[in-house]
């Protein structure tokens, strides 16, 4: 049994590589040799899926800010967004074509009728991105339908995962949370419920954050701080990560700097899923079916980009 401790703590000076796959139905054995580690709860699938989702995201808006910041995109992005502001002047409230960021203009496309402004069938795009300029268009088109339906997706599988487990929307969205942004090895330690003075004791020896603050505290029964710091920790970790789950959760190393996992990008997860952006009922039973007993999740990391961490474990 590996031990993965999952924020906040330095764990190696060497990045691995991370793929993932999603297969059929789940045998009793893991998927076979060469593999690092199966998700097959609804718990582990929706909150590894959820982590992508918000990996996606953020690799949108870096490069909508790369866009409000690069001198020619620029001039692309207010050229769109003053055709924007003559046909649907009430859209801009207050704001200045000049003011507004990529990623906002995106959002007033999404709640538009854009025909106006690209053409139908897209005819008139070249007006602003030329013929070679795939990166911007792509940003200003594609990708925002994309963004747009992986965020439903994610709203889709907390729905899924709460009636799965028979709880409310809030009540399973806490669920996941725990399960992203708690301190795994202490929450272990309390639910295995034996010995557990002795191995949060020894949990100190590298959990230098609950040292610190048990010996701050003055609290001599140690469970009973330990369940109060697992709440507040995760409360703070939440804050921290502003609610985004990571992507990285049940690997045992952080990712080296480029990701090539498969679904790095709302398009790779799209396209890897098969998700019709446009059909909202088709999101619902892809989340369906991707937290039901047909669908695993399989990893692979090599640590360092080499060497195959084959753990075997299943979540």
């Amino acid at each position: 049994m590996k031990t993965v401790i999952r924020k906040n703590v330095f764990e190696t000076n060497s990045s691995s590589t991370h793929s993932l796959s999603i297969l059929g139905r789940a045998k009793n054995k893991c998927a076979s040799k060469g593999y690092s580690f199966e998700l097959r709860s609804p718990l582990a699938k929706a909150v590894q899926m959820i982590g992508l989702i918000d990996n996606a995201e953020k690799h949108y808006l870096s490069e909508g800010y790369w866009i409000d910041e690069d001198e020619q995109t620029i001039l692309i992005k207010q050229k769109i967004a003053s055709r924007v502001k003559e046909f649907f002047p009430e859209s801009f409230a207050d704001k200045k074509v000049e003011d507004i960021t990529a990623v906002e203009l995106c959002n007033l496309l999404n709640e538009i009728d854009e025909d106006k402004i690209f053409g139908e069938y897209g005819e008139n795009q070249d007006e602003f991105f030329g013929e070679d300029d795939y990166l911007i268009s792509n940003f200003f088109t594609i990708d925002r339908y994309e963004v747009q339906a992986i965020l439903k997706f994610r709203e889709y599988i907390i729905e899924e995962y709460a009636k799965k487990v028979g709880k409310s929307k809030q009540e399973g969205l806490y669920d996941l949370e725990f399960e992203a942004f708690a301190n795994v090895e202490i929450k272990k330690i309390l639910d295995d419920g034996v010995n557990v003075e002795q191995k949060l004791t020894d949990n100190m020896k590298f959990n230098y954050k609950f040292k610190r603050e048990f010996d701050e505290s003055k609290e001599k029964d140690i469970v009973k701080f330990a369940k109060e710091f697992l709440i507040k920790d995760f409360e703070e970790f939440k804050e921290y990560r502003k609610g985004k789950f990571s992507c990285e959760l049940y690997f045992c190393n952080g990712c080296l700097d480029s990701c090539y996992c498969g679904f790095e990008s709302a398009f790779d997860i799209v396209m890897k899923l098969d998700l019709q952006t446009d059909n909202d009922l088709q999101l619902k039973e892809k989340a369906k079916w991707l937290l039901s007993n047909a669908c695993r999740i399989v990893a692979k990391e090599y640590y360092s980009g080499l060497i195959l961490e084959e753990t075997g474990e299943i979540y």
